[in-house]
């Protein structure tokens, strides 16, 4: 997967999910050094997501990859702000 997707990525941030039997994230930093792209390790899927977001130039495209245990994770995390915010503009 990685050398598929290290010649359209200019960064690649490697998490992984709260879930046993996951590749580390050294490895998959590894996996993509070795393909030439720069790469960060970043602890949790939401926090590698966020700094993706905060890194990306505005035309650039930001993709999650990985496990559906790591999307449920981002997804669940990202719902969950946004309900926190949505009732924080309500009050």
């Amino acid at each position: 997967m990685i050398a598929a997707l290290a010649p359209l990525a200019a960064h690649f941030y490697a998490t992984a999910a709260d879930y046993h039997g996951v590749a580390s994230p050294a490895r998959i930093a590894k996996a993509a050094a070795d393909q030439g792209v720069a790469t960060s390790v970043v602890e949790g899927g939401l926090h590698a997501l966020r700094q993706a977001l905060s890194e990306a130039q505005p035309n650039e495209i930001v993709c999650l990859c990985g496990s559906l245990y790591l999307v449920g994770e981002v997804r669940s995390a990202l719902q969950n702000s946004s309900e926190n915010s949505s009732a924080t503009r309500k009050e």
